[in-house]
């Protein structure tokens, strides 16, 4: 990993005080006397470790490696400049978020390049892989002062310590290598020049624009190369089977921070080599025939395949009623478009992981099932609603044109009652299949041990499995789990000593009054405007001096800003929002519009943004007694 930064480009802003991530001179000194202990005891700590493992590892350099590594011409770049940089002293995010002072040190492709005749194979330039190191080693340092009082750091990204010690002898080489001759004058007290005075230095951005003009195909197959040698060490280290479409693979591969954020990495990075070797064309072609995953939903194929064991097309074709020419072809197109089923032999099908949790989950079931019988035909008709209504009313939707009722989408999932259960265990589907919408992100990153022994009211929240995840995880915490009668009366039997249902529209007077938190997770994105200041204002009357009102959803972000997986899923959904509930996705100062058009009592409104997750947690305190 090269600093944080994870894909072609990448969007800067700067922090909420106009900075950009520098510490002020004085905040620097400050903050300086405090940590010099931690930084010796690390560097001791560290330099012990690369000793022995690296003595031990002498010998080993991997074979077929020059024995002198090449170098540019020096004529290669011709021009000077004076250098000054900005203090960063400043700690990294404790979160693991993006550094923008560090990230744009690193081109586009990562330092990644081919040469003809120096790096006829994927190679990096030398100066990247050094600013590598040395933020490879300024994390741990960081991680290590945190660790000493006892405060939090996100670990992702921060090496083990054989990779440090390898760091803190790269750099050393690296510095007596350049040797760097400038004469820097020792001022009144033994003070030395610091990175604000000007160097007379080789032109690094032309260092830069040269290690860009490598093949993009070949920056992207290095990452991914890296990425996955990441990934394969952590199973490997830990007995962890690999990833495979066999019937008895895991469904998840339970890896480290450090693995997560490579497997994360390497999904981004594929996506664009395969944009790139498709080309525009095919970029542009929808993916209209989900129509093999409609039948197989719609006809329960799955549990007609034997968990162990196989079946002919011909008795599948009996057990659905369809030609067998037809479930020949809905079959072989599910195995090669989503790696559903197998044929281990010709003409008899078996169960492949994918096709194993359909068949046994009845959550999976859900989630595909609504897929077609909810959303589908909504699609088709989106285009026709934005031309009929100009409203923007939640019933005047593509949604409502392919079920041709007058209700908006929930009113007419009330009005059956097994349509709301199966939305209720396609929440669960839908979070599950995309690691960035799990509950887990709310559930740990929330600082919900400050309440104390709270009490968090979990509006509209279907069966109440993110009720029973915060009381499980956070035991001082009592829930209440709100959603209408059907579903509160179908859930109820999941209740505990600290989850209890109740009840509830929340478009009526909240009943539970005095709550420490109100949470709203995937509730508001369903709503236009209007509709959500009803909401939030029918909640005032429980509301007391400090209570929370706590929304958890995706944020509509700037272009660019996200990796692309995640910020595609972003917009998938706002998309989906269109067609069913004529809602969208909204950024932080839309959201505090919203707050302050339902009361301009709701104050402190901030934002938290977990790593890795497609949905922010957004704070709204009441100030009023």
């Amino acid at each position: 990993m090269l600093f944080t930064k994870r894909s072609r480009s990448t969007q800067y802003s700067k922090l909420e005080n106009g900075t950009d991530g520098s510490l002020t001179q004085q905040s620097i000194k400050g903050y300086s006397g405090a940590v010099i202990a931690a930084v010796v005891l690390l560097l001791c700590a560290l330099s012990f470790s690369a000793g022995w493992i690296l003595r031990a590892a002498a010998g080993t350099r991997p074979q077929g490696l020059p024995d002198l590594i090449p170098t540019l011409p020096v004529t290669t770049f011709s021009r000077q400049q004076v250098m000054t940089l900005r203090a960063m002293q400043a700690a990294p995010p404790a979160d693991g978020s993006h550094e923008p002072a560090w990230d744009k040190l690193i081109p586009n492709g990562l330092g990644y390049v081919r040469h003809p005749t120096l790096a006829p194979n994927v190679s990096v330039v030398g100066v990247f892989h050094q600013l590598h190191c040395l933020y490879t080693v300024r994390r741990a340092y960081f991680a290590a002062h945190a660790a000493s009082l006892g405060q939090d750091f996100n670990r992702a990204g921060v090496r083990e310590p054989e990779h440090i010690g390898h760091c803190l002898d790269y750099l050393q080489q690296s510095l007596v290598c350049a040797a760097d001759v400038g004469i820097e004058p020792i001022y009144a007290g033994g003070h030395y020049p610091d990175v604000m005075f000007g160097r007379l230095c080789r032109d690094f951005s032309e260092v830069q624009a040269w290690a860009t003009m490598s093949p993009r195909i070949d920056q992207l197959a290095a990452k991914i190369s890296e990425s996955c040698n990441i990934i394969v060490q952590c199973l490997d280290q830990n007995s962890l089977p690999h990833p495979s479409f066999d019937v008895d693979a895991p469904i998840g591969l339970n890896l480290s921070q450090q693995a997560e954020s490579a497997r994360s990495t390497a999904i981004d990075v594929l996506q664009e080599l395969l944009d790139l070797l498709q080309g525009p064309i095919a970029c542009m072609i929808p993916c209209y025939n989900a129509t093999s995953l409609q039948v197989i939903s719609r006809h329960d194929i799955a549990r007609k395949v034997p968990i162990q064991g196989t079946i002919s097309f011909d008795e599948l074709a009996k057990a659905t009623d369809l030609h067998v020419n037809d479930v020949r072809r809905i079959m072989r197109y599910a195995m090669s478009y989503h790696r559903l089923f197998t044929e281990p032999q010709e003409g008899l099908v078996a169960h492949s992981a994918g096709s194993k949790l359909l068949a046994t989950e009845d959550v999976v079931r859900a989630g595909l099932a609504q897929s077609f019988e909810d959303f589908y035909g909504s699609f088709a008709r989106t285009a026709d609603a934005l031309d009929t209504f100009k409203d923007g009313e939640p019933n005047h939707t593509g949604f409502a044109l392919a079920h041709n009722t007058d209700n908006n989408m929930f009113d007419f999932l009330r009005s059956q009652p097994l349509k709301a259960d199966q939305f209720s265990k396609a929440m669960r589907f839908y979070a599950a299949g995309v690691p960035g919408f799990s509950e887990s992100h709310l559930v740990e990153s929330y600082p919900w041990d400050s309440l104390g022994t709270g009490t968090v009211v979990d509006v509209g929240g279907a069966d109440g499995h993110v009720g029973r995840a915060l009381s499980k995880t956070h035991r001082n915490l009592n829930v209440v789990v709100e959603d209408l009668p059907d579903v509160v009366a179908a859930a109820s039997q999941m209740a505990t000593d600290r989850v209890r249902y109740q009840a509830y529209d929340f478009f009526s007077p909240q009943p539970v009054v005095g709550a420490d938190v109100y949470l709203f997770r995937w509730v508001f994105h369903d709503w236009p405007d209007h509709w959500i200041v009803r909401i939030l204002r029918a909640q005032v009357p429980a509301l007391r001096k400090g209570t929370r009102i706590v929304v958890n959803e995706s944020l509509s972000p700037p272009r660019g800003s996200l990796p692309l997986t995640l910020e595609r899923n972003i917009h998938f959904m706002d998309m989906l929002l269109l067609s069913t509930n004529n809602s969208r996705l909204r950024s932080i100062p839309e959201w505090q519009d919203l707050f302050h058009a339902a009361d301009r009592r709701f104050e402190s409104i901030s934002c938290l943004s977990p790593p890795k997750s497609a949905m922010a947690i957004l704070e709204a305190v009441w100030d009023n007694e």
